[in-house]
């Protein structure tokens, strides 16, 4: 009886299986619209020491950071698609530490993170593994930072003296016993920024047609995102400068919702 129940089920298996409705051979085309999230770890900051004197130049160390938001595609020729997205997340992420005398090693300060609304637009091209549901994916775009910041400068205070002051932040510590002070400054924040970005991963197609979607990640800044200095007040002051460059590489995953072509929609 056990066995002739295992059959019965094993024939209600395969049955089942074959009287659903094939997934398409190929890369779902057309326009699609996704969720994405993004980890990173950013380049550690510049410490360029100026002036050497009684305290060694502070360190700094790289960061976590991330991003999220929705993107908007279209797929088309089989292998190709361009995507435009809307994303919130970190574009400045750094940690310092600075030297104490008395412990002669070195303490940390709270890490500074700042977030921007950003918008990657990218050419991609995609891959279907033969017999598969995987698909390989690559991409190369740019990503537009300071978008919002840059619209509202121009449209608003751009013939306003000192307007671009208002997109300017500014991050101080001071640590009075040890006569330690640093400044990191953005005063380019009301211009629009370029980055280039870089995926490769892999895209894989669910039951419904969906997409999920893993990729290896990179950002490449052309320019600096933020630069600054330190010094200590001591009896032999030290001095030097500060800059942070938004290089990174992470790792992102997305969830794709595929609309269903036209003609597929009127059969």
């Amino acid at each position: 009886m056990k066995k002739i129940t295992i059959l019965i089920g094993l024939f209600w298996l395969v049955s089942a299986a074959y009287g659903q409705k094939p997934i398409p051979p190929t890369f779902p085309n057309g326009w699609h619209i996704g969720i994405t999230g993004e980890a990173n770890l950013a380049q550690r900051m510049s410490v360029i020491p100026l002036v050497t004197g009684d305290a060694p130049a502070p360190r700094a160390k790289p960061r976590v950071g991330g991003r999220g938001g929705i993107e908007f595609s279209y797929h088309f020729a089989k292998y190709f698609g361009v995507s435009v997205g809307l994303d919130f997340g970190t574009t400045t992420q750094y940690r310092i530490s600075y030297w104490r005398a008395e412990t002669g090693g070195y303490s940390s300060i709270p890490p500074a993170y700042f977030s921007n609304f950003q918008m990657p637009i990218k050419l991609e091209f995609h891959y279907p593994f033969q017999n598969s549901n995987f698909s390989l994916f690559c991409a190369a775009g740019v990503n537009l930072v300071d978008v919002l910041q840059s619209i509202i400068y121009n449209c608003r205070y751009r013939n306003m003296p000192g307007g671009e002051g208002m997109f300017c932040w500014i991050c101080t510590y001071t640590i009075t016993s040890m006569g330690y002070f640093g400044a990191v400054y953005d005063d380019n924040g009301h211009k629009l920024k370029v980055d280039m970005q870089l995926n490769l991963g892999a895209y894989y197609r669910l039951p419904y047609n969906d997409l999920l979607r893993m990729s290896l990640c990179a950002n490449i800044a052309f320019r600096d995102k933020a630069q600054g200095y330190y010094k200590y007040d001591t009896a032999q002051p030290s001095s030097g400068a500060l800059c942070y460059r938004h290089n990174y590489i992470g790792l992102e995953v997305a969830y794709i919702h595929c609309f269903k072509p036209r003609k597929s929609r009127d059969n």
